[in-house]
C-alpha cells in the first residue's frame, strides 16, 4: 500500500455518538501558512509499519502540520479533568488534536511499553471501510468503538500545537518550537533508556510567532501514544457523565489496555490494581535513571502506564532527593523523591472515580479500595530496592542470567534494562535483603552528602577509569566500597559462583574487573579498593550493572545548549548529534567526558518551563 493510502486509512468511526459528543469535540487543526518539516522519526514510522518513500516532502509536511487531513478523518480534541497541584480543574486538549488511531493486529498488547515490531502493510477495503483480516493487518477505528471485529494494538496519532480547540481556555492552542523539540528529544531519550513513554514522530515549524514570556517560533509535534486516556479522563466521566457512561467507558479501557481483566470477578477493582502496578514500575524506572517529571498532575498520569507530557521535566545530576527544576513547582510537590508519594495520591483519586463500579455499598467499596491503596507504599519499596540492588549488581530476577547471556549480541536499545523482564514483571516481589538495603541506604547518604553525580557514581562502580577520580578516594566511600565487594562475593557464592580470584590483566595492563582506585603504594585507597576482579561473581555483577546504568543521559546543559542553537541560530546539528548519542545509552565503550560532565554550579540555577 502506498504512503498516501496509509495516511488516508487514519479515520474515526463514531460508533458511540452519544459518548463521543461528551468526551470529544470534533476539531480540525487550524491551517498554518508556511510549514516546514524539521524532524521526522523514520524508526518510529517503521515500527508503525509506515513507508513514506513514495510521498514527497511537501505532502508529508502538509499532513503533519494539519494542513492536509487524512481522507474521511474526523479530528477530535479530548475533554478531561484533573487535579493540578492538588486542586480539581476542568481541562481538555487545549492545543492538541487526535487525527485517528493506528491499529497493529499481529502482536499481543505491549503492556504500556514502547512500540512493538513492524506490522504487515495490508489494509483490505470493504464497502468503503477499513476492515482488518484475521491477522497481520492494520486498521483504524474510533476511540470508543467496543467491538471484537477490531482487535489489535491501538496508537493515537495526535498533533500537538495545531491551534485553538474548545478546551483552550483563552489560550492560543499553539506550541513553541523549543517546547516541541524538547519533547521530541526527551521522549526519544526515554524510549531508548527502555522506559515506557509516548513517542514523537515529526516536528513541523509553522512560520508563526507564538507569544510566551518572549516571542517564539511556532511548531507542531506529532505524538504517538497507546492512548491519551488519563486518570483525569476518569475524573471527567465520573463527575459529569454518570455511572452508566462510566461503566461503559471503564469496560472500553479494560478491553483496550488490560484485556486479561475482562472476565475478572470485579473488573474495576482489578483495573485499579493493574494501573497501580504499572505506575509503580514506571516511577521506579524514572528513579533508576534520575528522571524528574516535574508536573505529575492527575491529567498527566497515563492509564496505559506511559510517560506523558514532557514540559518541565529534567534529569538529576548531583544526587539530592529534594531536587526540583520546574519553575512552577515552588513548594517542591513533584521533587525527585516525592514522585512515588504523588503517584499514590493520584491513584487514590483514580480509586475514587471507580467506587460505584467496585461495590454498590459505598462503605464496602471504600474498604476494598483502601486495602489496595494502603499496599502501594510497600509495593513500591520492594520494586525500588530490587531496582537499586540491580544497579549495584547485587540481585538479578529469575532467569535474568540466562536472558543476559542470550541477549548479549543485541544492541543496547534492544536489550535495555533487565529489571522490567522476568520476575520483576510480577506484582509481588520479596522483601529487600537487610544487607542490601543497608548498602543502598549508606551509598545514597554518602552521595547526598557529597552531591555526587547520580549517573556517574554507578558508572564509577563498574568502570575502573572513573573510580580513579578524587571524589571516590574519601575514607567513608572506601569503606562502603569494601563492603560492597564483600557483598557481591557473598551473593556470588550463594549463587554457586566462584569466590574472588586472582586479578586478570588485559592487554593494556589494566585490571579487567569492575574497577579500583589507584591509591598509591601503601595507601588506604590501595588497600581497600585495589582488589582481585577476575571472578565469575564480579563479572556477573558487572553484567547486571551495565544493563541498569546508562552511560549517557540527556544532561540538562546539553539539552539547553542544543535547543538554543536550534531555535536561535536555526542550526540543528547539535540537537541531531545529541539525538544520535541518546539512541545508545547503555553503550559500554562510551567514554566521552564532555558529554558526561556537568558545568560547575549549573543545576543550582537551572529551571524548566511548561511551554504553555
Amino acid at each position: 500500500m502506498s504512503a498516501p493510502e496509509r495516511i488516508r486509512a487514519l479515520t474515526l468511526e463514531n460508533t458511540y455518538q452519544n459518548l463521543s459528543e461528551k468526551l470529544y469535540s470534533h476539531q480540525k487543526p487550524i491551517p498554518v501558512k508556511d510549514p516546514s518539516m524539521l524532524l521526522f522519526n523514520d524508526h518510529l514510522a517503521s515500527d508503525l509499519g509506515w513507508d513514506f518513500s513514495g510521498i514527497d516532502q511537501t505532502q508529508l509536511t502538509a499532513i503533519f502540520s494539519g494542513n492536509s487531513l487524512p481522507e474521511s478523518s474526523v479530528p477530535i480534541s479530548q475533554a478531561y479533568a484533573g487535579h493540578q497541584f492538588g486542586h480539581f480543574t476542568m481541562l481538555g486538549d487545549g492545543r492538541a488534536v487526535i487525527l485517528g488511531e493506528w491499529v497493529i493486529q499481529n502482536e499481543p498488547a505491549p503492556q504500556g511499553y514502547h512500540l512493538g515490531k513492524k506490522a504487515s502493510n495490508v489494509i483490505e477495503k470493504n464497502s468503503g471501510k477499513n476492515v482488518p483480516k484475521t491477522h497481520g493487518n492494520l486498521s483504524v477505528n474510533y476511540a470508543h468503538k467496543e467491538s471484537d471485529e477490531y482487535g489489535g494494538n491501538r496508537y493515537d496519532i495526535q498533533l500537538k500545537g495545531s491551534g485553538i480547540t474548545p478546551y483552550s481556555r483563552q489560550g492560543d492552542g499553539r506550541s513553541t518550537l523549543r517546547s516541541v523539540l524538547r519533547e521530541y528529544l526527551m521522549s526519544e531519550a526515554m524510549h531508548h533508556l527502555g522506559i515506557p513513554t509516548t513517542r514523537s514522530l515529526a516536528v513541523v515549524t509553522t512560520g508563526e510567532t507564538v507569544y510566551r514570556e518572549v516571542p517564539h517560533e511556532g511548531a507542531v509535534l506529532t505524538r504517538v501514544a497507546s492512548s491519551h486516556i488519563r486518570v483525569g479522563t476518569f475524573e471527567y466521566v465520573n463527575r459529569f457523565l454518570g455511572q452508566e457512561e462510566l461503566k461503559r467507558f471503564t469496560r472500553y479501557v479494560i478491553k483496550r489496555h488490560y484485556p486479561e481483566l475482562m472476565d475478572a470477578e470485579n473488573p474495576a477493582l482489578e483495573l485499579l490494581k493493574a494501573v497501580a502496578n504499572r505506575q509503580i514500575r514506571l516511577i521506579t524506572e524514572w528513579m533508576r535513571v534520575g528522571f524528574i517529571h516535574g508536573v505529575m498532575n492527575t491529567d498527566n498520569m497515563s492509564i496505559p502506564g506511559e510517560t506523558i507530557d514532557y514540559g518541565p521535566c529534567a534529569f538529576m545530576n548531583g544526587y539530592d532527593p529534594h531536587t526540583v527544576f520546574s519553575s512552577i513547582d515552588v513548594q517542591g510537590r513533584y521533587r525527585f523523591s516525592n514522585q512515588p508519594i504523588v503517584a499514590q495520591w493520584n491513584l487514590t483519586v483514580f480509586a475514587g472515580t471507580l467506587l460505584g463500579l467496585v461495590h454498590k455499598d459505598r462503605d464496602k467499596a471504600i474498604e476494598m479500595m483502601q486495602e489496595v491503596i494502603d499496599g502501594l507504599a510497600s509495593d513500591f519499596e520492594r520494586q525500588w530496592y530490587a531496582m537499586m540492588s540491580a544497579k549495584l549488581g547485587l540481585w538479578l530476577p529469575e532467569n535474568e542470567v540466562q536472558q543476559a547471556g542470550a541477549e548479549s549480541e543485541k544492541t543496547d536499545q534492544q536489550v535495555g534494562p533487565g529489571w522490567v523482564k522476568g520476575a520483576w514483571g510480577k506484582q509481588v516481589l520479596p522483601e529487600p535483603d537487610p544487607a542490601d538495603r543497608k548498602l543502598i541506604d549508606d551509598l545514597l547518604s554518602w552521595m547526598e552528602k557529597n552531591r555526587a553525580d547520580y549517573t556517574s557514581t554507578f558508572l564509577a562502580l563498574q568502570n575502573q577509569e572513573v573510580l580513579s577520580e578524587k571524589t571516590y578516594q574519601q575514607t567513608d566511600f572506601q569503606h562502603w566500597y569494601k563492603s560492597w565487594i564483600e557483598r557481591i562475593s557473598a551473593v556470588g557464592k550463594t549463587a554457586g559462583l566462584e569466590a574472588l580470584g586472582e586479578c586478570e590483566i588485559d592487554e593494556d595492563g589494566k585490571t579487567a574487573g569492575i574497577g579500583r582506585i589507584e591509591g598509591g603504594e601503601g595507601s588506604e585507597g590501595s588497600k581497600l579498593l585495589s582488589r582481585p576482579s577476575g571472578s565469575d561473581a564480579i563479572k556477573e555483577a558487572r553484567t547486571r550493572m551495565i544493563r541498569q546504568n546508562p552511560v549517557f543521559i540527556p544532561r540538562n546543559h546539553l539539552v539547553e545548549e542544543a535547543l538554543d542553537v536550534a531555535t536561535i541560530h536555526h542550526d540543528m546539528s547539535p540537537l541531531n548529534q545529541l539525538l544520535g548519542q541518546l539512541t545508545h545509552p547503555y553503550r559500554e565503550s562510551f567514554r566521552a567526558g564532555d558529554l558526561q560532565e556537568v558545568p560547575e554550579g549549573y543545576d543550582r540555577t537551572y529551571q524548566t518551563f511548561c511551554g504553555t
